[in-house]
């Protein structure tokens, strides 16, 4: 997985989508159209200069890419319901035991050791 910073997902991110769009050899004008998006949000978008997720989810939508987005949903998702049925299904915790360590004979609860 790569590490990058915000900046570098932007860039990496519009130029994914600039060329899925060219693929399709859809002008910009066309498809900013289509997405339901102004020209020059889609310009921006594509050279990574900042954008709303919103915004990239519409392109993404246009180009029919609404697969890529499942890769993103959680997995293991539990509803708030479940989770306290699971919550009270479990044995509650109990409390440790303090041990007692005899020392010289005497017996002394949770004592320091020096």
């Amino acid at each position: 997985m790569k590490r990058l910073t915000t900046q570098q997902w932007e860039t990496e991110l519009g130029g994914y989508l600039r060329g899925l769009r060219l693929e399709r050899n859809v002008s910009q004008k066309e498809f900013a159209a289509r997405s339901g998006i102004g020209l020059s949000t889609l310009i921006k978008l594509e050279a990574g200069k900042g954008s709303t997720l919103k915004t990239f989810i519409r392109a993404m939508k246009a180009l029919g890419q609404e697969m890529w987005f499942e890769n993103l949903e959680p997995k293991g998702y539990i509803t708030p319901e479940e989770y306290e049925r699971r919550l009270k299904a479990e044995k509650p915790r109990e409390r440790a035991s303090k041990k007692i360590r005899k020392d010289d004979g005497d017996a002394t609860q949770n004592a320091p050791r020096s």
